[in-house]
C-alpha cells in the first residue's frame, strides 16, 4: 500500500509542477506502442508541455510531463513519463511505471531516441528495477524499444 502511495504522490507532484507554467504552453496526447518485457504494449497518456518561441517552437528545445497507462494483453500499468526534445532531432524521456502483479514494482526507464518535427518519436530504453510477471522466473527483457505519436490538442 505505501508503493501505491509513493507512485500517486509523485505523480500528484510532477503534475502540480509542470503544469503551472504559464508560457507557451501546449497539450498532447500521447499514443505509442513498444516492445518490452518479451511483449507488445501500447500507451495511452495525456500531458502538457512547455515549448518556448512563437510557431509552436518547432526549431526550439522543449518539455513536458505526461500521465496515463501502458497496457499488454495480461496488464495494465500507470505510467508518469517527463520527456524532452531537443531542436528536431533528439528525443529523451524518464518514465516511472507501477506494475501491480509484479510485487508492486516501480520501475524506472530513462530513454533516449530520435523524433521528427516533435511528432513521432522513437526511442531505446533500459528499465531499471523490473521483474518477470511470473515468479522465480529470470527471463524477463529489460530493454524497451518505442515508436509514439505526440498529437498536440491545444486544450487547457
Amino acid at each position: 500500500m505505501n508503493t501505491i502511495r509513493l507512485f500517486c504522490t509523485l505523480s500528484l507532484l510532477s503534475f502540480g509542477a509542470f503544469s503551472s507554467l504559464q508560457a507557451q504552453n501546449v497539450s498532447v496526447i500521447k499514443l505509442g506502442t513498444s516492445n518490452v518485457n518479451n511483449n507488445q504494449w501500447g500507451e495511452v497518456l495525456y500531458g502538457v508541455g512547455n515549448i518556448p518561441g512563437n510557431e509552436l517552437g518547432m526549431f526550439e528545445s522543449s518539455w513536458g510531463v505526461a500521465g496515463g497507462f501502458e497496457f499488454s494483453g495480461r496488464e495494465i500499468v500507470p505510467k508518469v513519463s517527463l520527456g524532452a526534445t531537443w531542436g528536431l532531432i533528439f528525443t529523451t524521456s524518464l518514465n516511472l511505471s507501477y506494475y501491480p502483479k509484479r510485487s508492486h514494482r516501480i520501475v524506472f526507464t530513462p530513454e533516449i531516441g530520435l523524433n521528427l518535427l516533435k511528432l513521432v518519436h522513437v526511442t531505446y530504453g533500459y528499465q531499471f528495477n523490473q521483474a518477470s510477471l511470473y515468479e522465480g522466473r529470470n527471463d524477463v527483457s529489460k530493454h524497451r524499444l518505442s515508436v509514439f505519436l505526440t498529437i498536440p490538442v491545444f486544450i487547457h
